[in-house]
């Protein structure tokens, strides 16, 4: 999911339907949410409160990391498993 910070809190967010429909044919279904703003617009993490669509946040690309992969370096490597 692509600014996965626009997800709503609550399960009635249109983003939420969506993963709950596909829930329901694969209840394994994982979901991965990139977004350059890991707190929604009131100010909580993606990660934080009883409703969270995540549970960790896998890597962080900062700016000087951004440059080193433009100009060909790796990418981080992720810190946990989702």
């Amino acid at each position: 999911m692509d600014e996965c910070h626009l997800a709503a809190r609550k399960a009635t967010g249109q983003y939420r339907q969506l993963i709950a429909a596909c829930q329901r044919y694969n209840p394994a279904l994982r979901v991965i949410g990139l977004t350059g703003t890991p707190y929604r617009g009131d100010g909580i993490w993606l990660t934080e409160g009883t409703e969270r669509l995540f549970t960790d946040i896998a890597a962080r690309v900062t700016p000087p990391t951004a440059v080193t992969i433009r100009e060909g370096g790796e990418w981080p490597k992720l810190v946990r498993s989702c």
